[in-house]
């Protein structure tokens, strides 16, 4: 396919079907991970969510965004909070450990000084 065949509207649809697409993959993830985290939620209700998002993916999806949406939202910022004070600890931590090579490579740098 040449691209003097292939129209700008064509590109900037594709690119929309495109983004669309990888948005909803990123919903179904969303869901179906805060399904398996939930501690409230049975074996069988989890069976049940997953059954229907994946028989009828669209309105088990944006069925399960609608009722349990609120829920989704409290489970989420102390997941967030806990990983910006990992990261963030971890960033004012010197690294604790080093290799074997770069400790060898440091002392031949000493060594021919």
């Amino acid at each position: 396919m040449l691209a003097s065949n292939y129209p700008f509207l064509d590109v900037v649809w594709t690119m929309a079907l495109f983004f669309l697409w990888v948005i909803w993959f990123w919903l179904l993830f969303t869901v179906f991970a805060d399904v398996f985290r939930r501690n409230d939620l049975s074996g069988w209700g989890k069976t049940g969510w997953i059954i229907f998002a994946i028989v009828l993916p669209y309105l088990g999806v944006f069925v399960y965004l609608i009722t349990q949406g609120s829920g989704m939202n409290e489970r989420a910022p102390p997941r967030r909070s806990s990983a910006r004070r990992s990261s963030s600890t971890a960033a004012r931590s010197p690294r604790l450990s080093t290799t074997r090579s770069s400790r060898r490579r440091s002392h031949e740098l000493t060594a021919t000084e």
